[in-house]
């Protein structure tokens, strides 16, 4: 049985890969935002030690 695949088994599988494509892109989404994010306060003027630590 190893290696061989049912096709209940495969209904399975893309059920549950159809559920991680939508919970990465999902996380994906938040990814993108918090990147946007670190950019926007690279882009303000360094003057705080935070920022500085945020470089490193």
């Amino acid at each position: 049985m190893k290696g061989q695949k049912t096709p209940q088994l495969l209904k399975k599988y893309e059920r549950t890969r159809r559920k991680a494509k939508t919970i990465i892109a999902g996380r994906m989404k938040e990814v993108e935002k918090s990147i946007r994010i670190m950019q926007r306060l690279q882009e303000k003027p360094k003057d705080s030690p935070q920022s500085k630590k945020r470089e490193i």
